[in-house]
């Protein structure tokens, strides 16, 4: 019966439970995209994987999918039913709270505004990450690549400033480097991979990426990703 907030508050002044970094999510206040069905993700997915599947076409681009097909099918409740703990009244002041109760580090997701950022700097937050949960909550959003020197400028070098969502290929994460990020996370690439052969290839997908950044960075003349910096993109006007 305990409320999500009640639950974080004890995660946070518990000195037992064996870690030593906290991630707090701040992306959103709603559950799924209920705009596209995405609340009823079980049934959308399994439906388009078997469509693949049984197309001769799709046969071998799907083949190493289907224990992704039978963990929808037979989990049904899970997509449904995220979100519903979600507690839209966690303000600036239980943050500071968790941050006062917590002895280890604290991480930020969410982040998609330079004032923000600055705010989570003086809680005494030890990173942020700048993300807009993939752009399916709020039609328009900002992409997490558009704020992201909003946020690192505000930042200041203070505290390391991370993105998620968007990155699909070695280009995109010298892109974000360029721009100032300290990391760049990376899920969905390794996910696949993982689905298709398991840790081989979830290693395989993390490769393939670091030989995409690595040829960037050939190709842009520089020899490390720290001699990135956004003098080598090029802005859209």
């Amino acid at each position: 019966g305990h409320r999500p907030r009640e639950l974080l508050m004890d995660a946070a002044g518990s000195s037992s439970i064996g870690f030593g970094i906290l991630v707090g999510l701040i992306l959103i206040a709603l559950a799924f995209d209920f705009l596209n069905g995405f609340h009823d993700a079980a049934n959308s997915i399994a439906t388009v994987v078997a469509t693949r599947v049984l197309s001769p076409a799709h046969a071998v681009i799907w083949a190493g999918f289907w224990n992704l097909c039978a963990v929808f099918v037979l989990d049904t409740g899970v997509a449904s039913t995220v979100g519903k703990g979600y507690d839209a009244g966690f303000d600036w002041g239980r943050l500071k709270q968790v941050r006062d109760r917590w002895p280890g580090r604290l991480i930020v997701k969410g982040v998609a505004r330079g004032d923000d950022a600055a705010s989570l700097v003086d809680i005494g937050c030890d990173a942020v990450v700048v993300s807009n949960h993939g752009g399916r909550q709020l039609d328009g959003a900002r992409a997490s690549l558009h704020a992201l020197p909003e946020v690192v400028q505000a930042v200041a070098g203070r505290i390391p400033g991370w993105v998620d969502g968007g990155i699909r290929r070695g280009g995109g994460i010298g892109k974000a480097l360029a721009l100032g990020a300290s990391g760049v996370m990376l899920g969905r690439a390794t996910l696949y991979g993982a689905i298709a052969q398991g840790e081989t290839g979830a290693r395989r997908a993390m490769d393939i990426l670091r030989e995409e950044l690595q040829r960037t960075l050939q190709l842009c003349g520089v020899q490390s990703v720290h001699e990135l910096n956004s003098d080598l993109l090029c802005r859209q006007p």
